[in-house]
């Protein structure tokens, strides 16, 4: 009898494991009573329901998202218990070599029929003579093969079905994928076309996974793995050639490794490849893009001294199944590039592929003009070129938040328009809060620089708050606790207490993230900061104030993200001391409106309260114009 789990049962019908519970609960559909099928036996805990009851329930309900293939697509979800995944794709080789049907078939018709099909013993003869496989098992080949659109399909299914899913694999999502797939589509573009062969490095899975069909990979090898690799690559259509005989795309994925490991990884891949053949890595960021300090941040910077670096990218986290907080890099290398600057991105979540493969080519190009020692020669998408020498120094490859300078192409008169807008609402009741401004002569990119950015050319700093106990309050104490103030200590308590604990400045800037990103400034400094707040402090080489951080932080950061994305544009020295001026008066102004806000609301509490407790009337007429007279009702005092 075929089975199918709950599991099962959501995978064929398209929909999430938890409708299927639902489902289940719920007896009647459209007003008729239609429960759902019964329990056959329960394995290891887990429920199994007959397969014909699951398909006839679905359709005479007409629940899920297939309706006119769930009784096709039930074959390949109904895997008998003895299936290893690993025969299961051997006979899928076999069958895309073979196209034979196994139903029938004995241990010697299968081997016979490898025999002819392998003759040489390339990928499958010897593990078909191993095979131990039942007519069941047999017989559940011939109905996947049936349910899909060809080996591929057949492959795909499987790693979704139940023999899948034993396997606990929890390996790169289908975004990730895609990203790769796009970087190496732009380098193979860049050398020769799609033709181009890959040869994996590392884990082959992902140079397999991001393979085009009737692709072709470079496999050296001869050992089981790579055997295991051929078959795979046969039922995806996928061409395996053991010589190259033309320029590379060598892909690598050094994913779970260890910090060591990744950077030999990385070395061997950059040391390794020919003028003129492309490599693609994928690993993790904290080794590829994020800061490196001591000896591994050395191991790194000989790598990168090869110079066949020309493009880096930080990936966001998810794409990991197996650590979804992980963040994942890319590296882009030519050989023979000597490239003297590199593409940075850090890609706040996967954008259009059309515009990361433009941007790789670009990164490819320019690597060949000049080395890019010249700077970029087409405006990027999403990358930055940073100078390798910068790099070098600063023991980051990609900053976090980094982005590439955007073109101002919208009307210029809209800014204006709406400046003269804030204006004239800003003039009606408070004192005039007017800013002259004229129409700039051009055009500019616009770029942005992240927080991270700036504390990597020392231009900020940021340091953590500390942490305070409430106890400690004093009401008459003069060192206030930022960002609330409602903890107060008396110095003598603050400095033999809390020792440690770093004071601000006079124009520091403190900040929160969450929930929402605000940012305040401490015009008097000598105050502490409480965790989970930051201080931020400006260094004396910058031109911009803390007006502009604090007002960047307050309007343009984006709930949810973390400081060190954030960003602010890279002014001119003078817009930026002008731009600061005005801000502070903007910041004033807020200040103001705020307070009004508050004695407004203090003033509609204290006259419900007062009127309904009788203190106050507001029956009463104007004494003098501007002069308004509040009665008060005198009640006798308590007593004799």
């Amino acid at each position: 009898m075929s089975m199918l789990t709950m599991q099962d049962i959501a995978t064929l019908a398209r929909v999430s494991r938890p409708a299927v519970s639902q489902w289940r609960k719920r007896t009647t559909v459209r007003g008729e009573v239609m429960p759902f099928p019964a329990v056959v036996e329960r394995v290891d805990g887990v429920d199994r329901f007959d397969r014909t009851d699951v398909v006839d329930w679905l359709q005479r309900t007409g629940r899920g998202n297939n309706q006119a293939d769930q009784a096709l697509d039930a074959a390949a979800f109904t895997a008998p218990d003895e299936a290893r995944f690993g025969d299961v794709v051997t006979l899928l080789a076999l069958y895309a070599l073979s196209g034979a049907d196994f139903g029938s078939m004995s241990h010697s018709d299968l081997v016979d029929t490898a025999r002819a099909a392998d003759p040489d013993d390339e990928l499958l003869l010897r593990e078909v003579r191993r095979l131990s496989v039942t007519g069941d098992v047999l017989g559940y080949v011939d109905d996947l093969i049936g349910a899909s659109y060809g080996p591929a399909d057949a492959l795909t299914r499987l790693e979704t079905s139940r023999v899948g899913r034993e396997l606990g694999l929890r390996d790169l999502t289908a975004d990730a994928v895609d990203v790769v797939r796009t970087v190496v589509g732009a380098a193979r573009t860049h050398i020769g076309g799609d033709g181009v062969p890959l040869i994996p490095a590392g884990d082959p899975a992902l140079a397999l996974s991001v393979a085009a069909p009737e692709g072709s990979l470079v496999v050296h090898a001869r050992d089981a793995a790579t055997r295991e690799l051929r078959r795979r690559a046969l039922i995806l259509g996928v061409d395996v050639d053991s010589v190259a005989y033309r320029p590379t795309v060598t892909v690598s994925s050094l994913v779970g490794l260890t910090d060591r490991e990744a950077l030999d990884g990385l070395d061997d891949v950059v040391l390794d490849l020919a003028p003129g053949c492309a490599a693609v890595v994928l690993g993790p960021a904290r080794e590829l893009t994020d800061h490196l300090a001591g000896s591994l941040h050395t191991r790194r910077l000989q790598t990168l001294g090869v110079g066949n670096l020309v493009a880096a990218l930080r990936l966001p986290r998810g794409l990991w199944r197996e650590a979804h907080r992980q963040c994942l890099g890319v590296w882009v290398c030519l050989g023979g590039a000597e490239a003297g600057e590199v593409a940075t991105v850090d890609l706040a979540a996967p954008g259009e592929s059309a515009d990361l493969a433009a941007d790789i080519a670009a990164a490819l190009e320019d690597s060949i003009v000049g080395g890019g020692l010249a700077g970029s020669r087409r405006a990027y998408r999403y990358a930055r070129s940073r100078e390798l020498q910068r790099i070098r120094t600063s023991g980051t490859l990609v900053p976090r938040g980094t982005s590439a300078p955007r073109l101002l192409t919208d009307d210029p008169s809209q800014y204006t328009d709406r400046v003269h807008a804030a204006t004239l609402v800003t003039s009606a009741l408070l004192p005039p809060l007017d800013v002259p401004i004229g129409m700039s002569p051009g055009r500019f990119r616009l770029q942005q620089y992240s927080f991270h950015e700036l504390c990597e050319r020392g231009l900020i700093s940021v340091y953590s708050g500390s942490r305070f106990n409430a106890d400690h309050h004093d009401p008459a104490g003069t060192v206030p606790v930022l960002p609330d103030r409602t903890l107060m200590l008396d110095p003598f308590d603050a400095a033999q207490l809390y020792p440690k604990a770093r004071r601000t400045d006079p124009g520091d800037v403190v900040f929160t993230e969450k929930p929402l990103p605000r940012a305040w400034i401490d015009p008097h400094g000598g105050s502490l900061v409480a965790s989970p707040a930051k201080l931020l402090r400006i260094g004396p080489n910058a031109a911009f104030g803390p007006n502009l951080l604090a007002t960047a932080v307050n309007t343009l950061a984006e709930p949810g993200s973390e400081w060190q994305t954030w960003s602010i544009p890279n002014l001119t020295d003078d817009d930026a001391r002008h731009l600061e001026t005005v801000l502070a008066q903007v910041t004033g102004y807020r200040t103001e409106a705020e307070a009004k806000v508050r004695a407004a609301h203090d003033l509609a509490t204290a006259l419900i309260n007062g009127v309904a407790a009788g203190a106050v009337t507001l029956d009463t007429a104007d004494t003098t114009t501007g002069i308004e007279v509040t009665t008060h009702t005198a009640r006798p005092a308590d007593g004799p």
